[in-house]
């Protein structure tokens, strides 16, 4: 084998590693839009599309087009550290919970990654590992749990244990861009009789704009062959948005998954939980 192709299959087989910046409960990374200066986004594997804020987008003179009740931009390349993702549909939203919370987020790194990529995410460590999928070979003593996918989504099964001693199975969205360790979609929540019948929960701002949450009493959360204690979890209030879907339960966010060294391997439909 000459060096050209030594070289070529050892570049095939690195992974690139990419420090993020923790803001309690959710993952930052520095971000190149179309070659511009680096800024602020946050790595959401609950994200269908990767996001660029609708003032990015006027600053950078992004055409956008109107489809599926959203505002899209095509032929976008978003880069960071050395991962570089070529021409992205991206959406383009204003982002304005993040204004209310005075933190400069520019954007989201969704879908597009993972599915590209396996992508472990090092909570300890404050790392982002990007993989080829072709030659990336997962470590043996990792737990291995199937994913299934919602559209875009992926999906895992989580049980919940409540005061009442009842466990209950749900298939839960992997996000991380969510702090919580646990919410749970309203159908779901209202099926099982888990909403209080008072709420006095004010509206939080997210994404999709202001949502009110109930509180939960619960005992435990298990995911995969570790179960840690939780006194309460949340659930969606009302079915307003995403928390109306009953596409799937619940999601599962960053409170949980930084228990371990996370790995999305989309290409095998496997998410892999090393303990840290």
């Amino acid at each position: 084998m000459g060096v050209a192709a030594v070289l070529a299959a050892f570049a095939a087989q690195a992974c690139d590693d990419v420090p993020f910046r923790w803001t309690p409960g959710q993952i930052e990374l520095q971000v190149s839009v179309n070659g511009g200066a680096p800024v602020w986004f946050i790595l959401d594997s609950g994200a269908e599309y990767s996001i660029v804020s609708t003032a990015l987008a006027k600053e950078l003179g992004l055409k956008t087009s109107y489809r599926l009740g959203r505002d899209f931009a095509n032929e976008v390349t978003l880069r960071f550290g050395p991962v570089t993702l070529a021409n992205q549909t991206v959406m383009v939203m204003p982002l304005d919970n993040f204004k209310a919370q005075r933190r400069d987020i520019r954007g989201l790194i969704g879908y597009d990654l993972f599915a590209r990529y396996v992508v472990t995410i090092d909570y300890a460590k404050k790392i982002v590992r990007v993989c080829n999928p072709k030659t990336y070979k997962r470590n043996p003593r990792a737990a291995v749990l199937q994913l299934d996918f919602s559209g875009r989504l992926a999906v895992v099964r989580v049980n919940l244990s409540v005061k009442e001693y009842q466990t209950i199975s749900l298939r839960a969205t992997l996000d991380t861009g969510a702090q919580a360790p646990l919410v749970i979609r309203y159908p779901f929540a209202f099926a099982q009789g888990l909403l209080p019948t008072t709420l006095r929960a004010l509206p939080q701002a997210t994404v999709q704009g202001p949502l009110t949450f109930a509180r939960i009493p619960a005992r435990s959360i298990t995911l995969g062959r570790r179960t840690f204690p939780f006194e309460t979890v949340s659930a969606f209030a009302t079915p307003r948005g995403s928390g109306g879907s009953a596409d799937t339960d619940a999601l599962i966010g960053n409170d949980l998954l930084r228990n371990f060294r996370v790995t999305f391997d989309y290409s095998r439909k496997v998410l892999l939980l090393e303990d840290q």
